[in-house]
């Protein structure tokens, strides 16, 4: 018997999970629509005050000694994500109320992709695309989880600060049947549509938040 669900989990992330640049920031727990994140703005941060937005740099990493992700499938997730991204940027405009010609970018970076333990149970969500055997899961023989964690930063384009920051973890259950299972492309595929689809979220929030 196979069985094959759809979704991806959308979780806070952990103390672990902020960089060291981030200790000194204040981070708010917020959902956006069905979007669960921790955020931070610089007082009076507002759209309003930019002429345009565009998409900033796009990146995406990994732990050195992660040799069950490889290099090349990194790049091709961050090559695929910010074909994405930019599609949805573009559909973003903004009414700015004053003579600004600064221009927010939105800079996106998956900071880590791992497969973490986490036993999967057969009423959990699986990302489409992934097939499993139903006695795998029953049996708990498949209980590695998919977990990345994405930060957006806000930066203005003249004087390059970061304005604002948008911290989200996104985990795709019981993908990985061991701690020797490959993350390939195809399974990232589902987490470019959600990373995508968060992103526009926080956007349209923020259009609203001016």
């Amino acid at each position: 018997m196979m069985l094959a669900v759809t979704g991806c989990t959308n979780t806070l992330p952990t103390q672990s999970d902020y960089k060291p640049q981030d200790s000194y920031r204040h981070f708010a727990v917020e959902t956006i629509g069905t979007y669960d994140g921790v955020s931070w703005y610089e007082q009076g941060f507002s759209l309003n005050n930019y002429a345009a937005l565009e998409l900033g740099t796009v990146t995406a990493e990994r732990k050195a000694n992660q040799a069950y992700v490889s290099q090349s499938v990194v790049d091709t997730l961050r090559s695929e994500l910010e074909q994405s991204l930019r599609k949805r940027i573009e559909n973003h405009s903004v009414k700015s109320s004053m003579n600004s010609k600064q221009t927010l970018e939105v800079a996106v970076d998956v900071q880590n992709i791992e497969g973490v333990s986490g036993a999967v149970k057969p009423t959990d969500f699986i990302p489409i695309g992934a097939v499993i055997d139903l006695a795998k899961v029953v049996s708990g023989t498949r209980d590695r989880n998919l977990r990345l964690i994405v930060s957006v930063e806000l930066v203005e384009s003249e004087s390059k600060q970061v304005v604002g920051k948008r911290l989200f973890v996104i985990t795709d259950k019981g993908v990985l049947e061991n701690r020797n299972s490959e993350i390939t492309v195809k399974l990232l595929e589902p987490d470019v549509k959600e990373i995508s689809d968060n992103v526009s979220a926080f956007i349209e929030y923020l259009s609203q938040r001016s």
